[in-house]
């Protein structure tokens, strides 16, 4: 594992990222990369259950989103829009040295991972979007979140994203209050200012343009995407693959880590053998 809290400016902006890179020195071909997003209120260490299936062939990126985890938004000039969070990953993997990449993202970071395959198609390899909408008016109110933060506060925002988020016998006690802490811990500015921008953003016209292998990963019961959402955007792109996940909520890419980790695995092992 190398580089744990490395430290990245972007356009006045610190991005705080790890590389772990534990492939066998005498395994032959171009260097493999996966690079993560991951959506609101959250960091960069809810992707950990995926690794187990990866970091054998694929040297991992993992970062915290601006404005959440290590990657405070500080200073006066901030800039919320999804075409920032495009440069910043694309800011990222230049400093990683990929110039090709593979992208996932969940939640917001899958839309922003959409835009991304649209403004830089030359740069990523695959792109995999778990519980992701490409038409942000489909999420819940700014109004409603707002009002909420206002009532009761970061950690009852917390309390009542939980059941939105798992299913009360989705995940163990330990899980559950590591991922209640880490959304309760987000600013409130961060969560309301994310969601503005992403119900602001329609994809729905271009992502006919993303000619690309895109994996789509999904719970059937998310109350904020629906399953009839993703299948839209399934329908639209010219190549992609949708796999649903029963009894699986929108927390899906943190109860389901190992699961989603091996879908990735596959779908990537597929993309390299040209299936």
């Amino acid at each position: 594992m190398t580089g744990m809290g490395q430290v990245l400016e972007v356009e006045n902006r610190r991005i705080v990222y790890d590389v772990i890179d534990i492939t066998a020195p005498w395994r032959s071909g171009p260097q493999r990369t996966v690079l993560f997003h991951h959506g609101v209120a959250m960091d960069r260490q809810m992707w950990r259950d995926w690794l187990p299936a990866l970091v054998n062939t694929h040297r991992v990126v993992l970062f915290d989103m601006y404005g959440c985890g290590e990657s405070e938004a500080d200073g006066s000039a901030k800039d919320w829009s999804p075409q920032a969070r495009v440069r910043d990953i694309l800011a990222l993997a230049d400093a990683v040295g990929a110039e090709r990449f593979h992208l996932v993202g969940e939640s917001y970071g899958g839309t922003v991972a959409l835009l991304a395959g649209l403004t830089a198609p030359e740069r990523i390899q695959t792109l995999t979007a778990v519980t992701t909408a490409h038409v942000g008016s489909s999420i819940a109110s700014v109004d409603w979140w707002q009002r909420l933060i206002d009532e009761v506060g970061m950690a009852g925002w917390a309390e009542e994203m939980m059941p939105h988020r798992f299913h009360p016998d989705g995940i163990s006690a330990p899980m559950a209050q590591w991922y209640l802490n880490r959304q309760a811990t987000t600013t409130g500015e961060s969560v309301v200012c994310i969601l503005r921008e992403l119900q602001n953003l329609d994809l729905k016209e271009r992502v006919a343009e993303l000619d690309l292998p895109v994996l789509l990963l999904h719970g059937d019961s998310s109350p904020f995407v629906s399953a009839a959402l993703v299948a839209d955007l399934h329908g639209r792109l010219p190549n992609s693959r949708l796999k649903i996940f029963p009894h699986a909520r929108h927390g899906l890419p943190f109860s389901h880590g190992h699961a989603c980790g091996e879908a990735l695995a596959a779908f990537l092992a597929d993309w390299e053998a040209g299936v």
